[in-house]
């Protein structure tokens, strides 16, 4: 019988390592979907944050202009307002709930101000 060279035992080892981190990599797929996801959606944040911007300046004009809010803003700005909570709670991982488009736009809950 013939003895193995220390060279492969050691490719053997390896070998193994490999198999040990695709196994881990699999069982962790829905980790790995959870991280992909976080990249879009901190994208996405970053979005939001531009569109409130642009959104308050407009926002402003409209007080200056006719002394009230533009009220159909004003509702989407509830519900973006809303989804921005959705987002960061996702980001956080304080909440496994998608965010939009994964479920519908929401609805802001939260009475007028």
């Amino acid at each position: 019988m013939a003895e193995k060279s220390q060279q492969d035992m050691d490719h053997g080892a390896a070998a193994g390592t490999g198999k040990k981190v695709a196994d881990w990599v699999i069982a962790n797929r829905n980790n790995w979907m959870r991280g992909i996801l976080m990249l879009v959606f901190a994208f996405v944040l970053g979005l939001l944050k531009l569109v409130v911007g642009l959104m308050a300046l407009f926002q402003f004009g409209s007080l200056l202009l006719t002394g009230e809010p533009n009220r159909p803003l004003q509702n989407f700005g509830r519900g973006l307002a809303v989804y921005g909570h959705d987002l960061i709670a996702y980001l956080t991982c304080a909440s496994d709930h998608l965010p939009f488009p994964f479920t519908e736009w929401p609805r802001h809950s939260r009475p007028e101000a």
